[in-house]
């Protein structure tokens, strides 16, 4: 695999995502927000794999700049901050509460 290939990183975040293997999935997804900024579809799921891999932090972080874009109107970044929120150290509920609610009303 070519490391320019921005889409073939995110397919192999994807399937390792699906595979199981958190640790896998987040570098290919740090690699394709790297190759494409832009593109919050991968920034949404790197900033979840963060949390997953229990860089909670680095992924409320992440998530917050996707969601905080004007217009941003996707409810997965949302979900995704919601989740990384709950399942931080230590449990951030009131936070998951209102990302979760943010999610429902778009």
């Amino acid at each position: 695999m070519r490391p320019g290939l921005t889409e073939a990183w995110g397919l192999l975040g994807t399937a390792a995502q699906f595979a199981g293997k958190p640790e896998i999935a987040l570098p290919a997804y740090k690699k394709a927000t790297e190759l494409d900024p832009g593109n919050e579809d991968y920034r949404t799921t790197y900033g979840l794999l963060l949390g997953i891999n229990k860089q909670f932090d680095a992924g409320i972080a992440e998530l917050k700049k996707v969601v905080s874009k004007p217009g941003y109107k996707d409810p997965d970044g949302w979900i995704n901050l919601g989740w990384v929120y709950r399942n931080a150290e230590p449990k951030k509920t009131t936070e998951a509460i209102a990302s979760y609610k943010k999610a429902l009303e778009l």
